[in-house]
């Protein structure tokens, strides 16, 4: 016998070993249940069949954040988590019973995040924490069953590319030669800003111009790269050489008062740049753009920039991997009508001096024939 009232679960053995005992055993308790309003006197402490009640999104959120969340995800994915679960998700859902959260509360909460103003992007984000949140409680035995969660469409971001002479420009007004070589480095190798920053000189290889991206910082929670993997990525000889004229003993590569950069100050010593050279401001992720656009462009192939691009899908790396707008340009000049030859190479006054009377066209087809080699 098994049923459900009020959130709680209701799992008993029926003494007939039949269905038919079984269901004339269900009918006895819920009238038993409903003279009484419990049927503790009639369930042990001790009986494995009674299931416990089930929790409400407020309790088992912050109990999913500390034994699934703290032990699976890295730092930086802990910290947006939780800001999503404590600032959004339980505001909302809090007071529901996990079995309680329904589509139609799903939705509620959508339209009510819309009319705040939040971007769909972001709606989407904070549906992805609650449908894992509740995907767990699944495996955990404490939820049976997952209610449809509908993302929102959304537009794709607005696409920046930048081409080799404003990346020259940029890196021409920085301020110093460790900014320069930051923003050099990471037009040239793809690099994210939470990479860059953690970049040792043991990483360089300046014989085999080799970059070993072993390390990521977020905040001050240092570890492995975004997908978990080590990655190689070969140096141009422009980044070769940024790196030798900023060589100056061991630790970090590009250091600010010696110390990591903070992402705040280096984004103001990029938009400050931006500004001098002429350039509307960017952040730091725009550079990879035109690292992988120029690749692809330039006959890279879609797994090797995947590689370089340190992604776990070929999918994320079509995303930056738009062609440069000057190779479009070139594409689409294929469709110009083609114009003949022999039309080209004749001038207006040669046109002009062909003859259009009978007689004239028969003395210029016998002079053809008669200059004509056999």
């Amino acid at each position: 016998m098994d049923f459900q009232i009020k959130g709680r679960r209701y799992r008993m053995t029926s003494p007939l070993d039949t269905k038919a005992g079984a269901e004339a055993f269900e009918v006895q308790m819920r009238q038993a249940l409903a003279q009484t309003g419990t049927l503790d006197h009639l369930l042990a402490p001790s009986d494995e069949n009674s299931a416990p009640q089930i929790p409400i999104f407020a309790d088992f959120a912050p109990r999913w954040m500390g034994s699934y969340v703290a032990i699976n995800n890295k730092p930086s994915e802990q910290r947006a988590k939780r800001r999503i679960v404590t600032g959004s998700l339980i505001p909302f859902f809090g007071k529901k019973m996990l079995n309680e959260i329904k589509t139609t509360d799903i939705e509620s909460y959508k339209a009510k995040e819309m009319q705040r103003g939040i971007s769909a992007k972001t709606i989407n984000n904070r549906l992805a924490v609650l449908r894992k949140c509740l995907v767990t409680a699944i495996e955990w035995e404490e939820l049976d069953h997952l209610p449809k969660i509908q993302l929102l469409k959304t537009t794709p971001a607005k696409f920046r590319y930048l081409n080799e002479r404003e990346i020259q420009a940029i890196v021409q007004a920085s301020g110093t030669p460790i900014e320069r070589a930051m923003v050099l480095i990471a037009a040239r190798t793809g690099l994210r800003f939470s990479e860059l920053r953690a970049l040792e000189w043991g990483d360089v290889d300046f014989g085999l111009r080799l970059l070993t991206i072993r390390r990521c910082a977020v905040g001050k929670d240092i570890g492995t790269p975004k997908n978990g993997r080590i990655r190689h990525v070969p140096l141009t000889n422009d980044a070769i050489a940024a790196l030798r004229d900023i060589k100056n003993g061991t630790g970090l590569i590009l250091p600010f008062n010696g110390k990591m950069y903070v992402y705040w100050t280096s984004l103001c010593h990029m938009q400050d740049a931006c500004r001098k050279a002429g350039i509307d401001p960017i952040g730091w992720h725009v550079l990879r753009h035109p690292f992988a656009s120029q690749l692809v462009s330039r006959g890279a192939s879609m797994k090797a920039v995947q590689d370089l691009l340190g992604h776990s899908t070929v999918n994320m790396t079509q995303r930056y991997a738009h062609l440069a707008p000057e190779v479009l340009r070139d594409v689409i000049s294929l469709l110009e009508p083609i114009k003949s030859k022999f039309r080209d190479s004749m001038s207006t006054t040669c046109l002009q001096e062909i003859p259009r009377s009978p007689e004239g066209m028969e003395k210029l087809l016998q002079q053809i024939l008669i200059s004509s080699p056999k």
